[in-house]
């Protein structure tokens, strides 16, 4: 007789199931549940599985694992089996139809639920729980239990505030590079710092000055003194006698005739420009070189065209502003470059930087030249000190220390040092004034605190911290809320916390 087989998967639900029932056409249909997982049907869904296979005219059977849940479904008249090999063994009846109960007279899925091996809650008489949820409600009744246990122990908390202030004092620093720190006389040794520095700077041009722009230009006539024909090349330099002798050069070849008839007149061109070359008529009669034995001149006409121009040029008030800005420039690179010269430990001396010399100094364009910018570069030699900021701490914790208040103590890293005045040298180092300052706090004691106030009521406790203890704010005192009736009456156990 041909079997259908369907394997369920994890996730059939009875739909699904129904729904491979309806396809098959055989007329036996053995549905086999998963082995692990199991599918949470109720004892009504395999009825209605069950009933479903009957009206497709096929017989129904289950292959299920669990022994208690075949029997279930065997007393409402189920064919189940353990596995497939005892399902193809067995004999089925499919002569007549199964005696199957009717859904309405089954158990309430809720109660199926609690019966069948494959619900979580197997029975109303001992319910099983899954071991996470057991360990879960398990740590919540622990923590309840605690708690209760917490809010119910009376048990009072003190805070006490301890007195902070401000110690100061104010002493004369000597710093000395030939002696070594001496606590209460206020000597430190100091080393000395030496390094170079070269820096510049460009700043716009606010001057003014004149140049020479064109070249002025004439004609001079030559005159040959000679009985030979003189042939003079171009270029032939030629002077007008000012008190400042200005020189021009011819611009083309001459020939003179022999004989004190023979002359040409010829242009001649400035040798530099400007307005110097513009010279009045009659005044240029000298040549340079040979020529001035055999020929003589004169410009009939001034000469003119020479011209200046106004340009502008670093003044004197440019140089001072870009020394001045430089050598602050200077200053402000000088305490950052000391600063990589020290090692951790290691304090600079405030206002020990000095500059001592410069050494190099370099301007461009010079003073009257033409120029849009000043350049400047300056390289100068500084020196300073530094002193160790072991030695500086420990010859004012020192000072302090000695000036301590009885009963209190000096807070962690409260120390701070204020250089007032100015940095006065001398032929060793330097005296300057120091005011330093830390916090220091009233000291409490925990345990006498408990061995005065210990199973004492908490009103009475107190007044007795009020009066005895050195405290600059009154004690704050939290009592347990779990038992307020019997406060007045109860003895407290107390825990100090100091703020």
């Amino acid at each position: 007789m041909k079997t259908q087989i369907f394997h369920l998967g994890n996730y059939d639900d009875l739909l699904s199931a129904r729904d491979q029932i309806g396809w098959s056409k055989a007329p036996r249909i053995l549905i086999v549940f998963p082995r692990k997982k199991r599918i949470r049907f109720t004892l009504t869904d395999y009825v209605l599985l069950a009933r479903e296979a009957n009206r497709n005219g096929a017989a129904a059977a289950f292959v299920l694992r669990n022994s208690d849940l075949r029997a279930q479904l065997e007393q409402v008249g189920l064919l189940c089996f353990g596995s497939l090999n005892e399902a193809n063994r067995s004999k089925w009846r499919i002569g007549r139809r199964m005696k199957i109960l009717d859904a309405a007279i089954l158990p309430t899925q809720r109660e199926s639920k609690e019966q069948l091996p494959g619900a979580r809650i197997q029975s109303q008489a001992g319910r099983e729980l899954h071991p996470i949820t057991r360990i879960i409600i398990f740590v919540f009744v622990i923590a309840a239990i605690v708690s209760l246990v917490s809010i119910l122990i009376p048990r009072t908390r003190i805070t006490l505030a301890a007195e902070r202030r401000e110690q100061q004092y104010s002493f004369t620093l000597q710093g000395d590079t030939t002696r070594a720190t001496t606590p209460f006389s206020g000597i430190i040794h100091i080393y000395p710092l030496e390094f170079a520095l070269e820096d510049e700077i460009r700043i716009p041009a606010t001057g003014q000055t004149t140049i020479a722009d064109g070249y002025a230009s004439g004609f001079v006539t030559l005159n040959n003194l000679t009985n030979r024909t003189l042939s003079i090349p171009a270029e032939l330099v030629v002077q007008a006698s000012l008190d400042e002798p200005v020189l021009f050069k011819t611009s083309q070849n001459a020939t003179l005739m022999a004989g004190h008839g023979g002359m040409q007149t010829v242009p001649i061109i400035a040798v530099l420009p400007g307005e110097t070359g513009n010279v009045p008529a009659g005044v240029i009669n000298a040549i340079e070189g040979e020529w001035g034995l055999s020929v003589s001149l004169e410009n009939s006409q001034a000469t003119g065209g020479g011209t200046n121009v106004t340009v502008a040029s670093p003044s004197q008030y440019d140089l001072q502003l870009a020394r001045k800005s430089l050598f602050e420039q200077l200053e402000a690179t000088a305490k950052a470059k000391a600063l990589t010269f020290l090692k951790p430990g290691q304090v600079l001396v405030n206002d020990s930087l000095a500059r001592v010399e410069t050494l190099q100094e370099q301007i461009e364009p010079e003073m009257g030249q033409p120029g849009e910018e000043l350049y400047l570069l300056v390289q100068a030699q500084y020196t300073g000190w530094y002193m160790r900021e072991e030695d500086l701490t420990g010859i004012s914790t020192v000072m302090l220390d000695a000036l301590l208040p009885d009963g209190y103590e000096p807070m962690d890293n409260s120390l701070e040092f204020n250089f007032s005045g100015s940095l006065r040298k001398n032929e060793n180092g330097f005296v300057q004034n120091v005011e330093i300052s830390r916090t220091i706090e009233s000291i409490i004691v925990p345990e006498d605190v408990i061995s005065q106030i210990m199973g004492q009521k908490a009103g009475m406790a107190t007044g007795i911290m009020e009066e005895q203890l050195n405290l600059v704010q009154t004690p704050e005192v939290e009592t347990s809320p779990g038992w307020w009736p019997f406060l007045p009456f109860f003895r407290f156990q107390y825990e100090i916390i100091e703020k």
